[in-house]
């Protein structure tokens, strides 16, 4: 069995993990999810999860927070502040931006690419 992915300090209050390969990845990562402020899924249209994701997450006022590759279809997601931020995610150059909040609750934004 892999050992599970550490989470990485990306620094400035930022920490992350991506994983997801696997039903006992998904399963932890997603129990995990309770005590984070976001969850991310990667997949394509019929469900299918997706890897080799590129995530990028501003600030209002366009500050990067964070900038990762994703290896997993699951990335979970610590902020140093509540409020607005913009998640961008981009699967073999195509990009998809979303606002999301954070806030109390953990935050759980799906990216879903067409196949064509």
């Amino acid at each position: 069995a892999m050992a599970p992915a550490a989470p990485v300090h990306a620094g400035n209050g930022v920490v992350y993990e991506c994983g997801g390969v696997g039903l006992e990845s998904q399963e932890r990562m997603v129990t995990a999810s309770d005590r984070r402020d976001m969850l991310l899924t990667f997949a394509n249209e019929h469900g299918s999860y997706l890897a080799d994701i590129h995530v990028r997450i501003t600030s209002p006022s366009g500050q990067v927070l964070l900038r990762a590759n994703c290896a997993g279809p699951l990335m979970l997601v610590d902020l140093p502040a509540a409020g607005p931020v913009q998640v961008a995610a981009t699967f073999q150059g195509r990009e998809q931006r979303k606002p999301v909040t954070i806030g109390k609750n953990t935050a759980r934004v799906a990216f879903v690419w067409p196949t064509a």
